[in-house]
């Protein structure tokens, strides 16, 4: 079981660097749209299963009797060892972050950019009673786009795929329930 717990933390810290590889290369980021994104999400999730599918295995498999389990040197392992899941989806999509948080930072400056330079424009012809044109088109739609950003996700994954993380940290702790149920009401 620890093998194939190495195996996998192997495999996930290799492809988090090819990840972090081709995130370094110049690319165009829509920060609203982060469709292209979501396969690294799934790719993060589908490590995180490996590893709460290692811990199962363990906790199903492993000689733990009913000592164990209230010995609290097997909940200072187990407690760890339960979010390590949490740990390695989170760490897998942090260079993806990285660059969905850059871009939206990139655009909210420029859009705020255009909005300092766009507000006294405006002001200026109210002012002088002048017609300001497209003006007040413009700098609502900049604001509705400032506002878009600043609420724009920069995290890779839908609800889908955090929900099913956060069944699948529960797995360990209800197998664990679940088998001292049996040892002490079934047997």
């Amino acid at each position: 079981m620890l093998g194939l717990l190495a195996w996998t933390a192997f495999g996930s810290i290799s492809a988090t660097r090819v990840t972090n590889a081709m995130l370094r290369l110049p690319m165009r980021v829509d920060p609203l749209d982060r469709k292209p994104f979501e396969p690294i999400g799934r790719w993060s999730l589908a490590i995180a299963l490996a590893f709460v599918g290692g811990i199962f295995l363990g906790l199903v498999l492993g000689s733990y009797g009913t000592a164990a389990l209230l010995n609290p040197r097997f909940w200072l392992l187990f407690l760890p060892l339960s979010l390590l899941p949490v740990v390695v989806f989170y760490l897998n999509m942090r260079p993806t972050h990285r660059v969905l948080s850059a871009a939206r930072d990139r655009a909210l400056g420029e859009v705020q950019r255009e909005l300092r330079r766009a507000f006294p424009a405006l002001v200026e012809h109210m002012q002088r009673g002048e017609p300001s044109g497209n003006l007040p088109f413009e700098v609502n739609a900049l604001v509705a786009y400032e506002k878009e950003l600043d609420q724009a996700s920069t995290w890779p994954y839908n609800p889908v795929i955090l929900r099913t993380l956060v069944v699948s940290v529960l797995i360990p702790s209800v197998t664990l329930l679940a088998r001292r149920v049996f040892e002490v009401y079934i047997r």
